[in-house]
This record gives C-alpha cells, sequence and structure tokens, in this order.
C-alpha cells in the first residue's frame, strides 16, 4: 500500500509539480508556476504538498507576508498567515488527503510561530465553507468582490481560526 507523505515543497518540487500542469493549461499554468517559486524564494510564502509515491494529490499555498498578494494584506501579519491553492485531486478526495495535509500544514505554521491562518471561499460554494467550519474557520473576516479571469464576479467570504 502507498503510504501518503506531507511536506514542505522545495523550489525542486514546485517547478516538476508544474511541469505536470503545464500540459494542461500552458499559460495559466506557467504563470502561476513563475509567481509561486518567486512568493517561496522571497520568503513570502511556504507550499505545502501532500505526495503518494511521488506524486502531488494536495496542495496548499500559505502566504506569510502581505506583500505576496492582493486583499489580503489586512489579514496578513508575523502572527497570521493565509491559506490558499487548497486542493486534492479529484481522484483522492473524500479519503481523508486533505484533512491531513491540512493539520500537517497548521501544525506547521503554529510551529513556525503563528497564532492564526486566515483563508477564502466562494459564497456560493456551500460544501467548501461547510467544509472549513468543520476543520475551525468559523470567525468571519470579511468579504470581498472577486473578478475571475473570465470576468465574471464572485463573492470571496474570509474565515480566520486560531491555532
Amino acid at each position: 500500500m502507498s503510504k501518503y507523505i506531507c511536506k514542505e515543497a522545495s523550489t525542486e518540487d514546485i517547478d516538476n509539480f508544474f511541469k505536470d500542469k503545464i500540459k494542461d493549461n500552458p499559460n495559466d499554468t506557467y504563470f502561476r508556476r513563475e509567481i509561486t517559486i518567486d512568493r517561496v524564494v522571497k520568503g513570502y510564502a511556504i507550499v505545502y504538498y501532500g505526495m503518494i509515491d511521488g506524486k502531488v494529490i494536495s496542495e496548499c499555498t500559505a502566504i506569510i507576508n502581505p506583500a505576496a498578494k492582493v486583499n489580503i494584506s489586512d489579514i496578513v501579519n508575523e502572527d497570521t498567515a493565509y491559506l490558499m491553492n487548497i486542493e486534492t485531486n479529484i481522484n483522492y478526495r473524500n479519503k481523508g488527503y486533505f484533512t491531513e495535509l491540512l493539520n500537517y500544514v497548521l501544525s506547521d505554521l503554529k510551529e513556525k510561530g503563528f497564532t492564526k491562518v486566515t483563508l477564502s471561499v466562494y459564497s456560493d460554494s456551500e460544501l467548501n465553507k461547510k467544509i472549513y467550519a468543520s476543520k475551525g474557520f468559523t470567525e468571519s473576516i470579511k468579504k470581498t468582490t472577486t473578478i475571475l479571469p473570465n470576468g465574471e464576479k464572485k463573492i470571496s467570504e474570509y474565515y480566520g481560526k486560531q491555532l
């Protein structure tokens, strides 16, 4: 049986992960790859991967410096990290991998001195809001309007959790 491993990703891990994703969406994924690696190198973010047999099946990025991303400078500081790019490969969902990775991320951030984490979810994503609430993300922080690449407007709700 394959073992699931959670880890803080190196820039090499990130590069390898995006090499596979670039095949599906070359322009968008390449841009995200460059931003992600740049944030890690500058110390603005920590990327975490959940892996089976060397393959990334779940991911989460913790933004730890407000200079890294627009719209979150008021919710990221020396004590508070913002979680984004939280995703599990569709073939591995509902098997506990997200929970294991999230627990790893929260434990690691606490060890690094963070006392709070935040995240955002689209207002119409009832399932995700329910999942995050079950993980303790119940403190409502703010709402913003997000404009997606296709021009669609969505409301993002931000929630926090003490570590």
